[in-house]
């Protein structure tokens, strides 16, 4: 029986697979890595709100993706900035833009990308960059970040590393995925 289940989650995994981001290793110290990614078109959807992000985010880059027949890629990013000032000043209770960000499988160029019918779905491309990571597993949750954010910072700067403190959250599995299988990360641009 166990062996049975090892296999049916093993073959799910593999039925589920899907393509995700391009990147090289330059630098690898146990769950940490220094990556190059290569470029790269994004999806990505903000909402002001985290009650409103937490509702909407994935279902409307779900429709753009599902609607316009392209394929799911991973990870889902998603980001939670400060606002820069600006005029007129808006205010909103933590004062921050949440946004989720899908990549676009490679097959597709800029030009070749469907055009989104929802005008908050943005479409961009993203330059070669190179960020940090830190992998873990379980739920995504607040203090799990936090905790591996926090580990991940302790790293960069003990191999004086520089890092643009733009902490971004990546998930590679769907929702149904046991929280032991389950390969979260916690990603920041260098310097």
């Amino acid at each position: 029986m166990k062996r049975t289940l090892i296999l049916f989650l093993l073959t799910i995994t593999n039925a589920m697979a899907i393509e995700t981001l391009k990147y090289e290793v330059l630098k690898k110290d146990n769950n940490i890595e220094i990556r190059r990614y290569k470029k790269y078109i994004a999806a990505s959807v903000s909402f002001e709100s985290k009650d409103e992000f937490d509702k909407k985010a994935f279902r409307t880059l779900a429709d753009y993706i599902f609607g316009n027949n392209i394929s799911m890629t991973s990870p889902v990013l998603t980001k939670g900035e400060k606002i820069g000032m600006t005029a007129p000043v808006l205010s909103n209770e933590d004062n921050k833009i949440w946004t989720m960000t899908f990549s676009m499988p490679s097959r597709y160029t800029i030009d070749t990308l469907p055009a989104p019918k929802n005008k908050r779905v943005k479409i961009k491309e993203i330059e070669e960059k190179d960020m940090a990571a830190i992998r873990f597993s379980g739920f995504m949750s607040d203090s799990n970040f936090n905790k591996n954010e926090r580990k991940l910072i302790n790293w960069l700067e003990r191999n004086n590393v520089g890092y643009n403190n733009d902490f971004t959250r990546a998930g590679y599995n769907p929702p149904w995925t046991l929280p032991f299988f389950r390969r979260n990360e916690v990603l920041t641009t260098l310097k």
